[in-house]
């Protein structure tokens, strides 16, 4: 009985699982399908006054009423009039929690806007949760307080310190160029005249302005390079050789009375020299005499070899022109024979010499061998280039072939 009672009671017990089940798994399905609701935040625009604002013609605070996280939202002012904000862009996006200079759930951000401005709260998706259209003159929105105007300052293009409001009337003037101020153009600096040398020649015409001299020599000094007193600016017409004022700086030449003359004994072109004793001799200027001809007197050649005033010195024999005396031997070139070498076990060496003018060949035997040396055939006329010349060969006493003697008998 009571192993049936239990058995009832478990049957009971499975049952009644099995329906709770069935009841509740619609109803999780249920509530597994109904979507989660989403808490939107809130944001409160609002007509603040800028604590140190700095550029625009209206301000507006943007405030997060409510934040159920702590989603970042991004707010855009973009442009729609002609109005801009400071620097170039036509849009300022700013970040909620991230932005570093209004962190926090319920930070308030304050921009100065321009005439017409349009300003979207979007959250990290991107979803726009709240807008505003504003404008400092547009009706039916925010009453916006006026930013102060910054100060307008025309522009310089230039850099030249005169600014383009139509006092500057030299625009495009290039960097470093020295302007007026008072009309922007390049002023025209005239430099202060240099004289370096200070003989009252400036530089720019002075061709010497590192030496004095006067105008007339173009600020250069005047020379005299043969230091004879006269300077070389025309007035010396020999600025090479001294001489005095009175003849133009030039040398007065006197006439030379005397002459000096080299004495020669002996046959030109045979046996000429120079005579002993005083020689060269200084004897009385002829007239006829030119320095350098020579001329025939009783004892022989001379020949002048200068004019002599008083006080010159007088030539050394050194200065004599050298006797004309036999002429130079001719040079000859002695040159290669041949030597021929016949068959046989005896000497039979022989030698064929070129024909050289004024050459003699000499052959000597010694033993097997033949040695040729040269020997001029003159000396007076002729003169070996290559004194030590010679050609040497010896016999090789090679045995000449054997011939053979055929000899033809005839039958009887």
């Amino acid at each position: 009985m009571i192993d049936l009672a239990i058995g009832r009671i478990s049957r009971f017990i499975l049952a009644l699982f099995a329906t709770i089940l069935l009841i509740v798994a619609p109803v999780s399905q249920v509530l597994a399908e109904e979507p989660v609701p989403v808490l939107t935040p809130t944001f409160t625009f609002a007509a603040l006054p800028l604590p140190t604002p700095t550029y625009g013609t209206g301000e507006l605070a943007i405030q997060r009423s409510s934040a159920p996280d702590a989603t970042s939202y991004k707010f855009t002012a973009t442009i729609m009039g002609n109005g801009v904000f400071v620097g170039t862009n036509n849009s300022r996006t700013y970040v909620l929690n991230t932005d570093p200079l209004h962190g926090g759930a319920s930070a308030q951000y304050i921009i100065c806007v321009p005439e017409v401005v349009m300003i979207n709260v979007a959250n990290s998706t991107g979803t726009v949760v709240a807008s505003l259209e504003a404008g400092a003159n547009k009706a039916g929105s925010k009453d916006l307080r006026s930013c102060p105007e910054s100060p307008s300052v025309p522009a310089d293009a230039d850099n030249d310190g005169v600014l383009d409001d139509g006092t500057d009337k030299c625009l495009g003037t290039p960097a470093g160029t020295v302007v007026d101020k008072t009309t922007g153009c390049a002023v025209v600096i005239v430099p202060e005249p240099v004289d370096t040398d200070k003989d009252g020649i400036n530089d720019d015409v002075d061709q010497c302005d590192n030496e004095a001299g006067p105008a007339s020599n173009n600020g250069c000094a005047i020379r005299d390079a043969d230091n004879d007193g006269v300077l070389d600016d025309g007035t010396d017409k020999c600025v090479d050789v001294a001489g005095p004022a009175s003849n133009g700086g030039c040398p007065v030449v006197v006439s030379p009375k005397k002459a000096a003359v080299c004495k020669y004994v002996g046959t030109p072109g045979v046996d000429e020299r120079l005579q002993t004793g005083q020689n060269p001799i200084v004897v009385d200027r002829k007239d006829w005499m030119v320095i350098g001809s020579p001329f025939q007197d009783a004892h022989g050649r001379s020949i002048v070899i200068a004019f002599l005033n008083p006080q010159d010195p007088e030539p050394s024999v050194d200065q004599c022109p050298a006797p004309e005396g036999p002429p130079s031997p001719k040079l000859v070139t002695a040159v290669n024979g041949t030597f021929t070498d016949l068959c046989g076990d005896v000497f039979n060496l022989s030698f064929q010499s070129a024909h050289i003018e004024g050459i003699n060949y000499v052959v000597v035997r010694d033993g097997n061998s033949l040695t040729v040396h040269a020997e001029v055939t003159d000396a007076a006329k002729y003169k070996l280039a290559n004194p030590g010349w010679q050609q040497v060969q010896t016999d090789t006493l090679t045995a000449c072939p054997t011939e053979s003697t055929h000899i033809t008998l005839n039958p009887p």
